[in-house]
């Protein structure tokens, strides 16, 4: 059986979810559209956030990275009301991560094509983002800390903190991840056995996906 989105052309029911989550006076400005998703679909392959903001008024999804290993790793299940997109309206080139539909669920969209400028411009729908980044944020700093196990800090150094995905001197990372040299060191031998890193030279290691 195919999923696949749906655009509801139903406006009592964008009224609706407008009116259950007060949204009139937030989004009563931008031309809305709704849509309709089966359970497991991928949200990045359907309506990009990049490209569109996303509101989640019905249904739950889940928020997964892909690790430098390639396996991957649910950060959060999130339910309404929830914003898709607000990190990538000021960052577009940021790394995105896998949103998946896990019920079927309703989506109110916005078009950034056509109402970009117009959002920057929009102090309310401005500060409603900011909000939006500001939970996730601290979401995702609580979740770091909560990371204790060295291979852990390293992995995720390099996957969100490391410039260019590099580690650039043993010291200066050991010291970032508060471990001990002889410790950071055991950890770097492994994941360059397992393929999962590459020693460049002395003190540079770099992941294997970005050669």
């Amino acid at each position: 059986m195919s999923h696949s989105m749906k655009k509801i052309d139903n406006i009592s029911k964008i009224r609706k979810y407008l009116e259950q989550y007060k949204l009139n006076a937030l989004l009563k400005n931008y031309p809305l559209d709704l849509y309709h998703f089966q359970a497991h679909e991928i949200l990045n392959e359907k309506l990009n956030p990049r490209n569109f903001l996303l509101f989640l008024v019905s249904g739950s999804t889940s928020i997964s990275t892909i690790r430098i290993d390639g396996s991957v790793s649910q950060i959060s299940k999130t339910d309404p009301l929830v914003c898709f997109g607000d990190i990538e309206f000021t960052q577009n080139s940021t790394k995105q991560y896998l949103i998946e539909t896990l019920t079927p669920c309703y989506m109110l969209s916005i078009d950034l094509s056509t109402t970009r400028d117009q959002i920057k411009k929009d102090p309310d729908l401005l500060f409603f983002l900011l909000q939006s980044v500001s939970e996730k944020t601290t979401f995702i700093a609580n979740s770091r800390f909560e990371t204790t196990d060295i291979r852990s800090k390293v992995l995720y150094y390099l996957e969100y903190e490391a410039k260019d995905n590099m580690i650039c001197g043993v010291e200066q990372c050991a010291n970032h991840i508060n471990a001990s040299r002889r410790q950071l060191q055991r950890i770097l031998k492994e994941l360059v056995d397992e393929g999962i890193i590459v020693k460049v030279k002395k003190g540079i290691y770099v992941k294997q996906s970005c050669i």
